[in-house]
């Protein structure tokens, strides 16, 4: 990033000395005029204040003039939706009433796959008919996994920490029930 986009238009100069328009005009003119796209551009506005805020800590510059530079987002794909009828049609070509039973859990809770696979009966409180997020499993291999070996791992905690809760209905409550008796 900083060798590609920024050294080559500040590269003469001390990060101390450039000013807020030099960096607006590399920003906003330069690098969308060489295609960059506008992920890149944020990026190196990302790189650019990490700089300057490391040169206003110690004590060689001011202020940070990124902070002030506001950027376009960049567009965002949309989200596909299945209607009722893709649904339906894909829940009838499961045959297999656990993984039919996952596939609804799932689009019902929008929990995230590490989440799903890692749920245990104690999750679900069905008297209030609630599920509540408390860890998260996933595969990892061998280099990074405790014991050595390439396998599943639960973490004590979801993907971001945080422990959620989501109210599922009273028909997945039972369904969900009738799953773990049998």
């Amino acid at each position: 990033m900083a060798k590609n986009h920024i050294v080559p238009y500040v590269g003469h100069l001390r990060i101390s000395e450039v000013n807020r328009e030099t960096f607006f005009n590399l920003l906003v003119n330069v690098l969308p005029a060489e295609e960059a796209s506008q992920i890149t551009v944020r990026a190196t506005r990302k790189v650019l204040s990490a700089m300057c805020q490391m040169a206003f800590d110690e004590g060689y510059r001011n202020n940070n003039p990124i902070r002030s530079i506001r950027l376009k987002h960049a567009p965002t794909k949309p989200v596909l939706v299945a209607s009722h009828d893709q649904w339906r049609r894909l829940e009838e070509a499961m045959t297999y009433p656990p993984a039919r039973l996952y596939a609804r859990l799932n689009v019902t809770t929008w929990a995230r796959r590490c989440e799903m696979v890692g749920f245990r009966p104690c999750d679900f409180d069905f008297g209030q008919q609630m599920l509540n997020v408390t860890q998260s499993t996933v595969y990892i291999n061998s280099q990074y996994h405790p014991s050595g070996k390439a396998g599943w791992f639960t973490k004590p905690h979801p993907k971001n920490g945080d422990w959620r809760r989501f109210a599922i209905s009273k028909q997945m409550c039972q369904a969900v029930q009738e799953h773990i008796e049998a």
